[in-house]
């Protein structure tokens, strides 16, 4: 006799509550993973704005700008470009550097590389947490029908059996 069969048995009610509290874990676990998507993605176009600021600031002619001073441009300050070859970028962590302006865009390419590679394992594990997700909908699902089946037998034999 296997130890499989010699260890307590669940009813399908356990079973059902099981199978539920693991699909309600994987769909939280999705909507964090989405969550996650969501901010990597976001972070991926203020590096493309980023980007593209600095390849206009190389063509750039003139010596005065408009500084944004919040990420969305409500408020702008007047400013003086001193040095049109140079930018002081982030390098990782809290540390800047003056560089020039051909490796601040390598920095930032590289980020930029970095966030899509976390992107895509971000969403292979979507992926993957979703196909989890429909096993356990289809498992439940049938779980559900096997039990209605048995109680739907149960009814019919109830009247005959007296």
């Amino acid at each position: 006799m296997s130890s499989r069969a010699q260890g307590p048995r669940i009813t399908y009610r356990e079973a059902v509550e099981r199978l539920v509290s693991d699909i309600n874990r994987i769909e939280e676990y999705i909507r964090s993973l989405q969550q996650n998507a969501n901010i990597v993605l976001a972070e991926l176009e203020e590096l493309r704005i980023a980007r593209e600021a600095l390849e206009q600031l190389k063509q750039y002619k003139g010596e005065e700008a408009l500084l944004a001073l919040d990420r969305r441009g409500h408020v702008m300050a007047r400013g003086i470009i001193t040095g049109k070859d140079r930018v002081v970028a982030s390098i990782g962590g809290d540390f800047l550097m003056e560089l020039p302006i051909e490796e601040a865009i390598k920095i930032v390419t590289a980020k930029e590389g970095d966030l899509r590679n976390t992107l895509n394992a971000i969403n292979q594990e979507i992926s993957s947490a979703y196909a989890l997700y429909e096993k356990l909908r289809a498992t439940l699902s049938q779980l559900i029908e096997e039990a209605e089946k048995r109680a739907a037998e149960q009814r019919r034999e109830q009247p005959g059996s007296g």
